[in-house]
């Protein structure tokens, strides 16, 4: 099982923290967990992404969850999982890792993609926070 490349400290700090609402911008490949206030911790926004982007390749995050199910959900665990490369033809590789960001009402799994021509690959799967 593959790790966060980084911020797993910032993912530590805000275990059991309620969620508010969980968002997807695959534009911009991050999955936006938005937490309800703890304590005289303020409420907080725990951005996950692949910051791996490398010259000639092409990223995206894909998720089939109802991500608004998961209001209300304490996080329990985030985690990266290797998926195997598959080879799409001659220089041509699609790769992909999961996201499983685990809570007490089930997991959310998104899928990382990168789609690259053999030479570049991986990805750097990072956390952080953020105060609002």
């Amino acid at each position: 099982m593959a790790e966060l490349d980084s911020g797993a400290e910032c993912v530590e700090s805000v275990i059991g923290r309620t969620i508010v609402d969980v968002i997807l911008l695959a534009q911009v490949n991050k999955l936006v967990v938005s937490l309800a206030p703890a304590g005289d911790r303020a409420p907080a926004l725990l951005i996950l992404r692949d910051t791996g982007q490398s010259c000639c390749e092409h990223r995206f995050m894909t998720c089939d969850d109802d991500l608004s199910t998961f209001a209300g959900a304490k996080l329990v665990a985030v985690e990266v999982r290797d998926v195997q490369v598959r080879e799409c033809g001659v220089a041509e590789v699609e790769e992909a890792q999961f996201l499983v960001v685990t809570t007490d009402k089930g997991a959310i799994t998104v899928a990382n993609h990168n789609e690259h021509n053999g030479y570049y690959g991986g990805f750097c799967i990072s956390a952080s926070l953020e105060s609002i």
